[in-house]
Formats: C-alpha cells, sequence, structure tokens
C-alpha cells in the first residue's frame, strides 16, 4: 500500500509541475434578488478533448468547504455537496449559479475557490470575491445645529448627517457649495474617504460612526460637521452627500440651511469696470468692504455711495481712488483702487516733404502712449501695407506724389491719424517726333516734369526762342509742338532744339535736338524763273484727255484690221479716201516690198484704187 501511494504520489507531483493551467477569474458583485452566474475561465494548453473536473469551494479563513463538483458529460460525478443547503446550480462550463441572492450570501460566499483538474496532468486553483449589495433607499437625515453663528476662532457645529443602511458599508461626504471638504489622515497625505479626526480643514466628532443592524447584514453611518467659521463662511451652503452601491455609484445630497456668519469688516474691495479705461471715457468705480452685519461705507471719493462714475482723461492716469468703510465690530477698513488710463496722442509724421525724382522718400510717425501702438500707412487712400512706425522708398518717381497719412491704434480701441504731403520735383526728356503735313514740318518734344515745364524751341545756329503750342496728355507728361515751313531746300540740313525746365529746378534743363533728314524738301526755283503753277485737279483733267484720245486710236486700229473701215464697194467722200491712204503710207517698208498678195477683196479694191 505505502508503495503504490508512493507512485501515486510521484506521478501527481510531475503531473502538477507539468501543468500548463491558468485560472482567469473576477470577483463577481450584484444586488439582492438577482441570480449571481461566477463563471470560472481558464485557459491551457493541454489536451481538452477529455474535460477537466472543476470543484467550487467556501473559504474562511484558513478552512476549505466544497460547494459543488462538476465534470462535463459525466452526470454521475456532477452535484452539490451533501453539506450545502443553500440551493446552487451549475452552469453547462461549471460556472456557479446562485439564484435569488439575499444579504446573507455575504456571509456564506464571500470568498469562493475555483479547481480545475486534468487529472494527472495537473490542477490549478483560484480564488475571488463575492458580494451581495443593497444601495441607500432613502436619502440621508441632516440636523443642523443652527443657522446663525458668531465668528470666534473656534470649530463650531454645522449639523450632522445620518445616511440609509446599505452594503457595503456607505462612504458620507461634506461638501462647501461645490468643493469637497477633505479630512487630514495620520501621515498627511490629503484624502477624500472618511477618516478619524486627527487634524483637518473642516472636522468631525470622533471622524465617520458606522452602525449595523442587528443581523449585522447592513450598515448605516453618521458623521458631524464642524467648522472654524470665517467671514467666508458667510451665507455659505454645506451639504451632505452619501454614495452607496456595488461602486458607489447611487449618489444623495442633502443640503443644510445656509448659514450666517457675524464677522467685522476685514477687507474692502475696489474694482473699476474697464481696466485699464480709455481716456474719455466714463469709467464705473464700486467699494464692496465685507462683514455682517452689513457695513457703511464713509467716504468714497467723497461720497458715501458704493458706485459712482467719473469721466478720464490721460492725466488721470495713475490716480488712486481710496474707499473707507466699517461695520462697527472693529475699525473701519480702507480699500483702493488705482485707475489705469489707456490714452494715445495724435501721432506726428515728420521727414520727407519735397524729394527729387530718383531720391528716397523717408517718412516716421511718433505717437505717445502708454499702450503698445500699431501703425498703418496709406497714400490718397489707398493702404500701403505698410505696418511699422516709418514709410521708406528708395527711388520715388512722380507718381509717388500725394498724401501720406499715418494711422496709429491701440488694443483700447483708440485710433488716431496724421498726415504729409510729399512732392516728387523733377524733369526729363521722354520722346520726340517729326512729321510732315502738307508743305510744312510738325516737330515734337514730351518732357516728364513735376512741376510743369517751360518748353521753348531754337533753331540751331540761331539764339532766337521760337514759340511753340504745349499740351498735357497727363499729369506729369507735357508736349510741345512747332511747325515750321512752307519746306524748300533750305530746310534740308535744319535742326532744332527744344528746352525744358521747371520753376521748383530752374537750374536743371532736359533738352533733345530734332532734324528734318528723312522729310521731303520741295524744290525751291532758280533766280529768274517763274514756276508753272498746276494745281492737282487740272494737271488730273490734262492726264484724262490723253488717256481718251489714246483709247480712241486703239479703236480705230482694231476697226481697221478687221476691215470695218473703207470696204471695196464703198463709196465714200475725199476724206474717207484720205485716211485710207494715210493708213496704208504708215504701213512698215517691209510690208511694202514683200509682193504680197492681198489676202481679200477688200484688200484688192484698196490696192486698186490706190493705184
Amino acid at each position: 500500500m505505502i508503495g503504490r501511494f508512493l507512485i501515486v504520489a510521484a506521478i501527481c507531483v510531475i503531473g502538477c509541475q507539468a501543468a500548463d493551467i491558468t485560472l482567469m477569474l473576477k470577483n463577481v458583485s450584484v444586488y439582492e434578488g438577482e441570480t449571481a452566474t461566477v463563471p470560472c475561465d481558464y485557459v491551457t494548453s493541454l489536451d481538452t478533448s477529455v474535460p477537466p473536473i472543476i470543484r467550487w469551494h467556501q473559504l474562511d479563513g484558513v478552512d476549505r468547504k466544497r460547494l459543488y463538483i462538476f465534470k462535463k458529460g459525466d452526470e454521475n460525478l456532477t452535484g452539490r455537496d451533501a453539506s450545502v443547503s443553500r440551493d446552487l446550480q451549475i452552469g453547462p462550463n461549471g460556472e456557479l449559479i446562485i439564484p435569488n441572492t439575499t444579504l446573507a450570501d455575504n456571509a456564506l460566499f464571500n470568498h469562493l475557490s475555483c479547481e480545475v483538474e486534468f487529472g494527472v496532468a495537473g490542477t490549478a486553483e483560484d480564488s475571488l470575491t463575492f458580494i451581495v449589495a443593497r444601495k441607500a433607499s432613502v436619502d440621508p437625515v441632516t440636523n443642523p445645529d443652527k443657522t446663525n453663528f458668531v465668528m470666534n476662532g473656534d470649530y463650531q457645529i454645522i449639523g450632522n448627517c445620518v445616511s440609509d443602511f446599505a452594503y457595503p458599508e456607505p462612504i458620507l461626504e461634506f461638501y462647501k457649495g461645490t468643493k469637497l471638504l477633505q479630512t487630514t489622515s495620520e501621515n498627511g497625505n490629503m484624502k477624500v474617504e472618511r477618516a478619524p479626526v486627527q487634524g483637518f480643514l473642516s472636522g468631525f466628532t470622533e471622524g465617520k460612526q458606522s452602525t449595523k443592524t442587528p443581523d449585522g447584514l447592513t450598515i448605516k453611518v453618521q458623521d458631524t460637521l464642524l467648522v472654524n467659521l470665517t467671514g467666508a463662511d458667510d451665507n455659505a451652503q454645506y451639504s451632505c452627500v452619501v454614495r452607496s452601491g456595488i461602486n458607489n455609484e447611487f449618489v444623495q445630497n442633502v443640503s443644510f440651511p445656509r448659514i450666517r456668519v457675524t464677522y467685522p469688516t476685514t477687507s474692502v474691495v475696489v474694482t473699476g469696470d474697464k481696466n485699464p479705461v480709455k481716456a474719455g471715457d466714463t469709467l464705473t468705480l464700486t467699494c464692496a468692504p465685507n462683514g455682517n452685519p452689513d457695513p457703511i461705507i464713509s467716504d468714497f471719493g467723497g461720497q458715501q455711495t458704493s458706485e459712482y462714475q467719473v469721466k478720464v482723461s490721460k492725466t488721470d492716469d495713475g490716480q488712486v481712488v481710496s474707499c473707507t468703510a466699517g461695520n462697527g465690530l472693529g475699525q473701519s477698513i480702507t480699500g483702493s483702487y488705482t485707475v489705469s488710463v489707456a490714452y494715445l496722442d495724435s501721432p506726428t509724421v515728420t521727414g520727407s516733404e519735397t524729394v527729387r525724382k530718383g531720391s528716397p522718400i523717408n517718412l516716421q510717425c511718433d505717437a505717445m502712449s502708454n499702450q503698445q501702438v500699431n501703425y498703418m500707412w496709406s497714400k490718397d487712400g489707398a493702404d500701403l501695407n505698410v505696418n511699422q512706425a516709418t514709410y521708406s522708398l528708395n527711388d520715388a518717381d512722380f507718381m509717388d506724389s500725394g498724401m501720406y497719412k499715418c494711422t496709429a491704434t491701440t488694443a483700447a480701441g483708440h485710433e488716431e491719424h496724421s498726415s504729409r504731403q510729399v512732392t516728387v520735383n523733377g524733369i526729363e526728356f521722354y520722346g520726340s517726333d517729326v512729321k510732315k503735313s502738307g508743305d510744312m514740318a510738325v516737330l515734337s518734344c514730351t518732357f516728364l516734369s513735376n512741376p510743369g515745364p517751360k518748353i521753348v524751341w531754337m533753331r540751331v545756329g540761331s539764339d532766337v526762342q521760337m514759340p511753340g503750342s504745349n499740351s498735357s496728355s497727363n499729369k506729369d507728361s507735357f508736349t510741345s509742338y512747332l511747325s515750321v515751313g512752307p519746306l524748300d531746300s533750305s530746310f534740308k540740313e535744319a535742326e532744332y532744339t527744344c528746352k525744358a525746365s521747371n520753376e521748383a529746378l530752374p537750374s536743371q534743363i532736359a533738352q533733345e535736338t530734332l532734324n528734318l533728314k528723312g522729310i521731303a524738301i520741295l524744290q525751291s526755283p532758280t533766280e529768274g524763273e517763274v514756276p508753272e503753277e498746276s494745281s492737282p485737279p487740272i494737271a488730273g483733267i490734262i492726264i484724262g484727255i490723253l488717256v481718251a484720245l489714246l483709247v480712241v486710236a486703239i479703236i480705230l486700229a482694231v476697226l481697221y484690221n478687221k476691215g470695218i473701215i473703207c470696204k471695196s464697194d464703198e463709196k465714200g467722200d475725199e476724206n474717207a479716201e484720205d485716211i485710207a491712204v494715210d493708213i496704208n503710207k504708215d504701213e512698215s517698208p517691209d510690208d511694202a516690198e514683200s509682193g504680197r498678195k492681198p489676202d481679200n477683196e477688200e484688200e484688192k479694191l484698196m490696192n486698186g484704187n490706190d493705184q
């Protein structure tokens, strides 16, 4: 027997060591009356084709009592232990089922263990906690001690709070408004949970007091709120909060009546509705002293009211306004307020005013303020996209003349501006042209100038100034025209100079020289010869007559060649014969000497007549 036992023990030891079973148990909580299902989950690499044996045990300290044994597919082995009177069931996968739970089940099944055995291959076991809960169904009861207190430097009872019976033990907390009043544990860490009093911000008589029902199945808690009252507690709202349930998810909140605390005036606060206030605006000042009973304001800017208004200016910046008040429980208290006035003086623009074309424009904008100043530049109403105190342009042109405006602003809402007129002066030659108009030549010169130029013409080699006609095509462009003629050979090599200057730059001259080369010059008459005068209409008539005569001659030649003129049987007069003879006389010698026979009868008649 001993030998057989040793062999079995050795096999068990080997199997237990080789077992690969991991239990995955979770604590289970239910509310009374519910059916509890307690799973025995596990994972293993062992062969699961043969189901394991699952055993449920009740743990009580070191004692271990079997409740249920289960093997899937083996009803003979499955069943509740005979010593268990509580109705228990088993699920298809070995989960323990406790129907119709009661608070008494906490004593029976508070600690459970599940054992999984795969025969000699190995066994694994683990434990869990089982709880049947009851929430507090009745709101906590508060018993305020009183509502009027006098600040004395000691802790005073605000009231106590008692919860309903529940399981697990409910949590009781006190709040001032929405702020949780915390206690201090022995090690000094701030804790939300209730703890015995060791010293605290807001205290409790002996900390939390717990009371169980006679059957010990449920618990109620009660606590008394004590506070070392100050003026900050006047008109305060304290409340009692009870949390119960499995995860303390059920919350009940009952408020104490608001309390009044009698205390002397300890502070006077003066405030303004704007800080800073814009210069020129109205500032509303308010004096708010504390204390119970209500304090009386004795001096607030020379008044006895809690509020007054004043229109501020730049000189009010830094002014201190005081308010004095008291409620008779101590000395009067004075509070003060320093007025901050945001001001912005009108900016000053300095720098370039009149510049020469091609020179730089430099402008500086300065605005005095006790706020950060932002700058913007514009020209003739168009934004220049420059946001700084300086504006610079390296190469000024005529189009850069105009009114430059600097606008200064602050975050307080100020907006001030100042402008400066900038004029760009200069003169330069732009272009020229020479055109013929009839027997005249028209010369033109264009200059760019500011202010407008004075333009004169002179023939090269002569000191005589010649008048010209001026016209302006746009603001800074000026063109002058000069007509010369009637053209003859004396203009063939002629050159003319146009010169321009303006009153702003009298020493600066712009000029250009033009000649008449390429312009057709009329031939001048020789001495003593009178040129023939023929107007374009007479010449046209003569040419027309010549063309008409040529057409007639061609027609006659064609008629003669076709024999239409002078037929042989036609009796003409002497003039007709003369014409025929004249035509024959005009034949070439080659034709006369050729002895050619007449081609037709008309020719024979003609020849016979000639003979």
